[in-house]
């Protein structure tokens, strides 16, 4: 084990799994894995758009990194009172899983 997370004000660490004959990681650290961040904001009218660019790699070829907190804390500096957070993976290797934070889902 490596590496701690923090979850709903329980600390998480992060643990290593085997899957398919792959290490996996599990709750891999934002903070370690964040190689870059980059944010555009605009407004014209009654619309407007705040993007939030996130660049990650991990230590493993196979991780799950916890981006909620982030993206939550995105989503309240946008101002954004009605509207919609789009989040996606940008590139065909990655993807974007959402679900509840369930350790037994994790092992799944």
């Amino acid at each position: 084990m490596r590496g701690e997370n923090v979850f709903g004000g329980e600390r998480i660490m992060a643990q290593r799994i085997t899957s398919h004959g792959r290490t996996v990681e599990i709750d891999a650290s934002l903070r370690e894995s964040l190689k870059q961040e980059e944010i555009t904001q605009s407004a014209g009218g009654s619309f407007g758009s705040y993007t939030l660019y996130l660049w990650l790699q991990t230590k493993e070829s196979r991780a799950i990194v916890r981006l909620t907190d982030r993206l939550r804390k995105a989503v309240r500096d946008s101002g954004v009172s009605d509207g919609f957070a789009l989040i996606s993976a940008m590139h065909i290797t990655a993807a974007v899983y959402v679900n509840d934070y369930e350790t037994g889902i994790m092992q799944d």
